[in-house]
Formats: C-alpha cells, sequence, structure tokens
C-alpha cells in the first residue's frame, strides 16, 4: 500500500534497547546520519507486564513493566526532540511529529492485569504534557489507543475462537480490526493534514470505548483479555 502511493522507500534497521538512554541517543543519531534529519518519532514498543493486582504483582516486574511501557517513550522524545527542533519550522508542518501508541485500556481500565491498563494512562496523560511542552517549538506530539486489534502479537500463543469472537463482538461496529487500522491513525497524526491536532488521544477501537454492546458475551471461564499478557517474562 505505501509503495504504490508514495514508491519504493528506504528502511534501516536498528537493533536497541529503549529503556537504555545510550540505545535511544545511537538510534536517533543513526538516523539523523542516514536521512539527515528526523521529523517523525512513532514510539510503539510495549508488552503486557506481570500478572497481578496490587496485592501479588511482583514488584520488580512492575518496576520493569514501567520501564518499558512509559519510560522508554520519554528517553526516545530526549533525544528525538532536540534534533527536530533543527529543523527549519514550516507553517504547515512545523518542526515534527510525534504519537505514542498506548491503549483503550489506559482509558477505561477493567484490566484484570494492575500494571498494563496503569502504564497505557501513564501514556496518554505524558502525551498531553508533552504536548505542551514542545508546541512552542514546533512539535505536535499525540496518542494512538489501539483497541482489541487482531495482530501478530496477539495470536502467536494461540487465541480459543470464543475469546477472538468476543473481541470482535465488543465493538460498535462488530468488525475486526487488525494493524494497518492502527498504521492509518499514526500515518494521519503525522502528516500535515494533521497539522492543527496536538495533545490529542484517539481510540481507534470500532467504538468499543463508545458503549458496551450488549452482544459481548463470552463463555463460561473466558477473558477477554486472556491474550494480552504476551510478556510476563520482562
Amino acid at each position: 500500500m505505501i509503495t504504490s502511493e508514495f514508491g519504493p522507500g528506504i528502511a534501516v534497521a536498528v537493533q536497541a534497547d529503549v529503556t537504555k538512554s545510550v540505545d535511544c541517543d545511537r538510534t536517533v543519531n543513526e538516523a539523523l546520519k542516514r536521512f539527515g534529519r528526523l521529523d517523525i518519532l512513532v514510539n510503539n514498543v510495549g508488552v503486557g507486564g506481570p500478572k497481578g493486582t496490587a496485592v501479588d504483582v511482583d514488584p520488580e516486574l512492575w518496576t520493569r513493566g514501567l520501564e518499558i511501557n512509559v519510560t522508554s517513550m520519554m528517553l526516545m522524545a530526549k533525544y528525538a526532540v532536540p534534533a527536530m527542533e533543527k529543523n527549519k519550522r514550516e507553517i504547515v508542518s512545523g518542526r515534527g511529529a510525534i504519537v505514542n501508541i498506548a491503549s483503550v485500556a489506559g482509558l477505561i481500565g477493567g484490566h484484570p492485569m494492575l500494571l498494563y491498563p496503569t502504564s497505557k494512562g501513564a501514556v496518554v496523560n505524558m502525551t498531553r504534557a508533552m504536548a505542551a511542552n514542545h508546541a512552542s517549538a514546533g512539535i505536535r506530539v499525540n496518542c494512538v489507543c489501539p483497541g482489541m486489534v487482531y495482530t501478530p502479537m496477539m495470536y502467536s500463543r494461540g487465541m480459543p475462537d470464543d475469546v477472538r469472537e468476543a473481541r470482535r463482538k465488543r465493538s460498535l461496529l462488530q468488525t475486526e480490526g487488525n494493524g494497518w487500522d492502527i498504521g492509518a491513525a499514526v500515518r494521519f497524526l503525522v502528516s500535515d493534514e494533521a497539522r492543527w491536532i496536538t495533545g490529542v488521544f484517539l481510540p481507534v477501537d470500532a467504538g468499543a470505548t463508545a458503549a458496551i454492546p450488549q452482544s459481548a458475551t463470552l463463555t463460561k471461564g473466558a477473558n477477554i483479555f486472556s491474550t494480552l499478557n504476551v510478556s510476563s517474562k520482562l
């Protein structure tokens, strides 16, 4: 889809641990070295995190989960923003755009584990704070909150048919989303068409956060979040 619209592009893969400052700095410098400037940052790293409520979650895994889901985005912005500030400020596009990926779990809670919605809620409000921090520099910061999309991360460990069906029915549109739906939202928010948008969170969830469809039912013992904890070993 991208190639047909824009022609062949160039991608550079950089192996990095975004919870480490030195790796975030190196990643930004690699982009500057290859492309000469930095215009867009999409913070998409995240994990389901450890199981447990406040009563029984492992404190060390809790800290690590927050480091991956929240601190990593701060660290990437720490080095990306100064690079964007070096760009000539354009009337339409400003100097750069950042999109942080959160989750609808960060908006409504209702998750069986404490870490995931807590960390995603932090991303939502961090986005607002970053938007206020960097607006004067011409850098827009927004957030996309995906719903229960069906992605390789979700189905790699297997997903019972009844759980997948319940996830689909939980939305108002009664359809299943995928990574392209999230990508389209990100693409809009970093484009010139969104030049007057900053500090917002955009749910991409087929209306799941607008209402609770009466058809969203599960077999006894099943849970729509049961496969979301994709990485309990951080």
